[in-house]
């Protein structure tokens, strides 16, 4: 399988993942701004590995942030603040995936340390780092920012201002 190949399916399917459970998390369609005191409405941290079929979910047209983490890293703790926090600047149409190796109760009570948007944002669990590996990920935090047609604009290896994360994606408009 050619490189680009694979990358290009890697990408469709955190974009389909990311949709589905922020979709799955958020029924309603309501906006929930959640308080470290508060329970997050789709309390487990989702499976990457549970979905190995080809979607195509380019179709949702929305703007996409998948993010490599490790919940230990103070410059992850300080990347995931700074995306979380920014709202004036972040695209409306953009959704933020963070993404760890770490347990998923871990990961859980790392992310409820965090205030967001449920419809926008979605922390994910990769088992034993394999989507991290083979997306070739050697630092975290890592970055890979991705158009509404799931082109990829630029990866960001280390922390980055919000501002010029989000500067790709007004870039594009």
């Amino acid at each position: 399988m050619s490189s680009l190949f694979k990358n290009t399916f890697l990408i469709q399917y955190f974009i389909f993942y990311l949709i589905l459970t922020i979709s799955s998390c958020n029924k309603n369609n309501e906006s929930k701004y959640l308080k470290s005191t508060e329970k997050a409405p789709c309390s487990d941290i989702a499976l990457l590995s549970k979905f190995k079929k080809d979607f195509t979910p380019l179709a949702n047209k929305n703007y996409c942030a998948l993010t490599f983490i490790s919940p230990a890293c103070e410059h992850c703790q300080y990347q995931t603040q700074a995306l979380l926090s920014d709202h004036a600047q972040k695209p409306e149409d953009l959704r933020l995936a963070f993404l760890s190796d770490v347990h998923p109760d871990s990961l859980k009570s790392y992310a409820s340390q965090f205030e967001y948007d449920t419809a926008t944002t979605v922390f994910l669990w990769d088992e034993g780092g394999k989507i991290a590996q083979q997306m070739e990920v050697s630092s975290y935090p890592t970055m890979f920012l991705y158009d509404t047609a799931g082109v990829h604009l630029q990866t960001i290896v280390g922390e980055a201002k919000p501002s010029y994360v989000y500067k790709h994606f007004h870039d594009t408009h």
